[in-house]
C-alpha cells in the first residue's frame, strides 16, 4: 500500500537560536511573539514539526520564518524505535520517541512503525 498525501495546519514562525532546523523536527514555542525555537528538554511543550531544513546562516540573520505544522499529520524525526499506535513525546533533540512516562507529556500517536 503506498503513502498518501499528509495534511496539516502550517503556520509561520520567526526561527529563533543559531544553529539549523530540520525537517521533521518538533520545535517549542519561542521567547517572542509568534516565534518558534528548538527543543531543549524533554519536558518541552511542544509547538509544533518543522517543515523544512533551514541552514545556521539563514537562521542567524534573526529573519527567516519557519513553516511550522501546528495540526494534523507530518513526517518526524524518531530518536528510537516506534511502533505504530505509541503516543510520541521529544526527546533533548527535538525527535520524536515513545512516551513510557506515567502523565508524561503526548504530542501526537505514531501512524506507523520507524
Amino acid at each position: 500500500m503506498g503513502v498518501g498525501p499528509n495534511y496539516g495546519l502550517g503556520k509561520g514562525f520567526l526561527a529563533q537560536g543559531a544553529t539549523a532546523y530540520l525537517f521533521g523536527e518538533v520545535v517549542k514555542r519561542g521567547t517572542v511573539e509568534q516565534s518558534c525555537a528548538k527543543i531543549a528538554a524533554g519536558t518541552d511543550r511542544v509547538l509544533g514539526v518543522s517543515q523544512e531544513t533551514v541552514d545556521a546562516a539563514k537562521i542567524a540573520t534573526g529573519k527567516h520564518i519557519l513553516t511550522v505544522w501546528v495540526q494534523g499529520i507530518s513526517r518526524v524525526i524518531a530518536g528510537a524505535a516506534i511502533t505504530k499506535g505509541s503516543p510520541l513525546t521529544v526527546d533533548t533533540q527535538g525527535r520524536a520517541v515513545v512516551q513510557a512516562t506515567a502523565g508524561g507529556n503526548v504530542f501526537g500517536i505514531s501512524e506507523t512503525a520507524s
